[in-house]
């Protein structure tokens, strides 16, 4: 968690960073600008009601390297006891029906 934290404040505006208030984890979803998926995450993470921080991989190329981000959509979830990367529009959607 300590280096994911580390790694957005470094590339990114602190008031980038959302909570959600209830569970203070960090959301972060990786996306390109051109993926159909990635449209379909958001919609997702909408309805569960899920605050987060959209990052387009081309504005944040060397970020997603240093997490190694290897698809869109890629949602990072960081609290106090660690992260865990959520890669696919499957796998985002299966997470969000778990929580």
């Amino acid at each position: 968690m300590l280096r994911l934290k580390s790694l957005l404040k470094n590339e990114l505006p602190s008031s980038t960073l959302q909570k959600t208030a209830d569970e203070n984890f960090e959301y972060s979803l990786f996306v390109t600008k051109t993926c159909p998926n990635c449209k379909k995450a958001k919609s997702l993470l909408a309805k569960s009601g899920i605050n987060y921080t959209e990052i387009a991989v081309e504005d944040e190329p060397q970020l997603a390297l240093e997490l190694d981000l290897r698809q869109a959509p890629s949602l990072v979830i960081s609290s106090q006891n660690g992260t865990k990367t959520v890669s696919g529009i499957s796998n985002i959607k299966r997470y969000l029906e778990g929580k």
